[in-house]
Parts: C-alpha cells; structure tokens; sequence
C-alpha cells in the first residue's frame, strides 16, 4: 500500500516561525521560518521516505468563506513584519526540492488537501495529513490519518473520538457548535465542549438540532440549555454559517481533476536550484541532510559514476601501488575511520588521487570481507616512507584529522602542502559551507553520498560491505584533488609547487604563511 504525504504548508510556516527564534542572514534577511520550515521538510523526507508527497500553501487572499462572512479571521493579527521577506522563499524551497506544489487564489490549503483526499484515498492507498489543524480530521478514516509532527500525534478514528468525543463524520457539527476563536468562527454562544457533545448525541447533526430546537431544554444535565434554546431560536443561521465556514470544500478544480497518484509523486530536485537557496539562505549543513533519493536523479548534477576509474589495492598489488604513489610529485589522500574520535578511531582504509576520476583505496578493516585487506604492517612498512617524505606534497580536507588519525597510528606525516577547507575559508571567508560535499556541488557539479547513508543502520563503516566503502572514499579523495587543481589556482597565478622567489599575492600569503603552518599544530594539540 502506497503512502500519500499532504503537507499543510501554511501551517508549517506559522510553526517553524514561532519555534525558531530570531535569525537573519549576513545580508540580512530574516530567515527564522525559513530555517525551521526547511529543516521540517527536509526531516519529514528522511524520516517517512516518502514517494508521494504534496505541499499545500494559503495564497493570502481572501477566500470563499470571506465571501460568506466578513468577520472570518478578523481577529487575526497582521503577518509578522520579519516573516513578510519570507514568505517568497517557501514556495521556491518546496519547487526546488522537486515536491509537487499546490494554493488557488479563493481557497485555502486544508481545502485542497481535502479535495485531494477525495479523490486518491481508497484501499489501494493510505494518505497522511501533516499538520497540526483540528479541522483536518474531519477528513480522517480506515485510509487517512492526521500527523501533527510536532507533538507526535496521530489522529485515527479512534484517536478522533478520543480527543473530541466524536468521530471525523462529526468534527464538522462539533466545531459548528463550539465556534473556533482563531478563524473568528461564532459557534453557538454557551456551548462548549461538553454542551456540544450533549447536544450531538441527542441530536445527532446540526440539521436535526434546528429542526428540533425546542427540544433542548427536555436534555438532561444540559447546562444553559434555556439560554442555548433562545440563542438557536433567535439567529439558527449563524449555526449553519458555523458549520458551513468549518466544512472543507472536497471540489477544488483543478485538484478534483487529479486522477492519478503519479501527480503526487515526489520527482528529483533541482539540484542547481536547491544548492543556490540554501547557499543564498546559508543554510550549509542542511545540503548533506537531504536524503539521497533527492540528487541521485537529478539532471543538474552527476554523481560518482561510472566514468571513474576507482581501484582496490589488494595484498598482490600492494608493491607496484606503492611504487606508483611514491613516483608522483603530489597527491590527494583521505582516512576512513570507525570515530571522529582522533585516539578512539581505528584505521579502516586510505584513499589516494592524483589524477581527477581516477583514486585507489586501501582496506585495513572490513569486518564482513577481512580476507580482502591488506596486511596493516606491510601497508606501513611500503606506504610510511611515502607519508613521510617531505619532497611529496600531500592534498586533502581538514588534514588535521588525518595526520592526527595516521600519526596515532604509527605514521609520520610530513609535506602537508594544500587542505581544500582551508583554502575555501581564505577564497571565501563569509561561506558557511565548506564540507567537502557542499564544495564538490558548487565547484565540480557533482553529489556525493552522504556518510549517514552508506553507514545506514551498521555499527560503523568497517562493517559495510568493502566494494561500497572503497567506492566512496575513492571519491573523497577524488574530489579532494579536483578540489585542489581549481583552488590553487584560485588562490594567485604561481604555480603551488613553483619555488619562484616572486612576491606571492595576498591571499596565497594567508594561505601559506598563516593557514597551513598551523594545520600541523592544531592536529598536535
């Protein structure tokens, strides 16, 4: 059975802008909602891996329930000054994330959604409404629940009854009575809850409730029943208004025209896009959060695919390997740990580059494939001298991890020459992104797997299959040389490894005189 995902998009802009608190770019757009609206999409696609999936957004203006009654929502304060900059961005989030997104001028968000209920819901298909509205369930049945993420809440039949004291087919009476103080819904003055409930079960719908009005005083333990009985008898439109203002119109052209579920289907992002916004939003961490279904089909971007050529050194070619690295002038390398913990991980394999979309990696530790590593002695025995010859410069990302990972294992780490991080904070100071991911995306046009999604649920990554684990530290230090070639030249016209006694320009200086000197240093302490 498919699951059906129908976000309340309104409604996560009014939640993610009251649970984050003030947050601004360096250009200084508020970004508070923004942050918090993108981070709950982005966890409700890792969480519920979902295929199909919609995006609902009120349009702001007014709609049909204006038409019938002015006062509707007229209680409401204005939109937030700081969030008014905002509201352009959450649309173009949802479109770049590749979610279908859906408003229509004279509606509202729960109406679609409603709308769209009717038409997918059936046995074949289970549909969950996320958000937090109590009008919503009105829609719930076997086939659609209601999920409020944010309290964890999930309205079934049952959960509806529990809550309300009616099932769904009764939301719509019960808040017809009780009147709605948010949307500026009247109700019947002197009926709560309770009251309401009373009234329902003696009655069982509005309609029959008008019919028989002089019937509610005969209700016993109805409090205020002679004040309710003149209110109805006084004015029982607002009583239909109530109901008519509470009920979701199920008929909004051109959703009531969808006919199949494919229209929901959650296609592959604009990886071009997304990268923009969030570079443009700062919001640098949340690139690597994206689940990998979002990149791994899109067109603006390739993965590491098979144009590489990425090899695994075995205990055979252990020898004409080391012969090979050991001839170059300079390479690119990386670890693979078990922990980010310099004096807690173990050493489970290296990865070499020198040429782009070409790497080797070398396997320490495979706990499901041991018999295809390589002897660690001998790997230090062959590769050591080569670490430590200070005539090879030696490339990478946040080196200070490696030579701390690779000293506490037994190895001397000299000709540190070039970290691509470094590089990318002295190239651009005020970026926030500087991950290897994020880098690779804006310079190489390329995706990497992010490192949660190769370890999925394996204690670490010595216990993923080798083939898996190669291929991606292959392409860490791939991208790391790629990297390189295009930030050395950024950083000044002279070549990096040219000893030409010139005046280096001021940002190489930064580089190399201030940067890379305390690289070493800061892997020490």
């Amino acid at each position: 059975m498919e699951t059906i995902y129908l976000v309340d998009g309104s409604g996560y802009i009014f939640r993610a802008y009251y649970a984050v608190g003030p947050l601004s770019t360096s250009s200084g757009l508020p970004s508070n909602a923004l942050f918090g609206f993108t981070r709950m999409i982005v966890k409700l696609l890792r969480d519920s891996e979902a295929r199909y999936l919609a995006v609902t957004f009120d349009t702001g203006e007014p709609t049909f329930r204006h038409e019938r009654f002015d006062a509707y929502k007229a209680n409401r304060s204005e939109c937030p000054e700081d969030l008014v900059p905002q509201m352009p961005y959450f649309r173009k989030i949802v479109q770049a994330l590749g979610i279908p997104c859906f408003e229509k001028v004279g509606y509202e968000a729960d109406d679609i959604i409603a709308t769209i209920v009717k038409n997918v819901s059936s046995s074949d298909h289970k549909v969950v409404v996320v958000s937090g509205d109590k009008d919503l369930t009105q829609l719930v049945s076997d086939n659609v629940e209601v999920w409020d993420p944010m309290r964890d809440v999930r309205f079934t039949p049952e959960r509806v009854r529990e809550k309300f004291g009616v099932g769904p087919e009764g939301i719509r009476d019960y808040l017809a009575l009780v009147g709605d103080s948010s949307d500026n819904i009247p109700g019947v003055k002197g009926v709560g809850p309770k009251g309401a409930l009373k009234l329902l079960e003696q009655f069982g719908s509005v309609e029959q409730l008008l019919e028989n009005m002089e019937k509610v005083e005969e209700i016993k333990g109805l409090r205020g029943a002679k004040k309710i009985r003149e209110t109805l008898e006084s004015d029982p439109g607002v009583l239909r208004l109530s109901k008519e203002l509470v009920t979701l119109d199920e008929n909004v052209k051109p959703y009531s025209e969808i006919s199949s579920i494919d229209e929901l289907l959650w296609s592959a992002p604009d990886s071009a896009a997304v990268t923009q916004l969030f570079e443009e939003l700062e919001f640098s961490n949340m690139l690597e959060s994206i689940p990998r279904a979002d990149f791994a089909n899109s067109s603006s971007g390739s993965a590491a695919g098979d144009d590489k050529s990425y090899t695994i050194v075995t205990a055979d070619t252990l020898g004409d390997f080391a012969e090979l690295l050991g001839s170059q002038n300079c390479f690119a390398f990386d670890t693979e740990t078990t922990s980010l913990d310099v004096l807690e991980a173990k050493l489970v394999g290296m990865s070499f580059s020198w040429q782009q979309g070409s790497a080797y990696y070398v396997p320490l530790l495979a706990e499901n494939d041991q018999d295809r590593t390589v002897d660690a002695a001998e790997v230090k025995r062959l590769l050591g001298p080569i670490l430590a010859r200070p005539s090879i410069s030696k490339v990478g990302l946040n080196l200070k991890f490696d030579i701390g990972v690779l000293e506490e294992n037994g190895y001397e780490i000299n000709g540190v020459a070039f970290d691509v991080m470094l590089a990318s904070y002295v190239l651009k100071p005020d970026s926030r992104q500087h991950s290897l991911a994020a880098l690779c995306k804006t310079y190489l046009g390329e995706d990497m797997l992010p490192y949660k999604d190769l370890v999925g649920d394996a204690e670490n990554i010595s216990h993923v299959a080798l083939d898996e684990v190669a291929r991606y530290a292959c392409h860490d230090a791939d991208v790391s040389w790629g990297l390189y070639l295009i930030f050395n030249d950024l950083l000044g016209e002279r070549n990096f490894l040219d000893d030409s006694p010139e005046e280096l320009p001021s940002l190489r200086r930064v580089f190399e005189d201030i940067e890379m000197p305390l690289l070493p240093v800061l892997s020490k302490m």
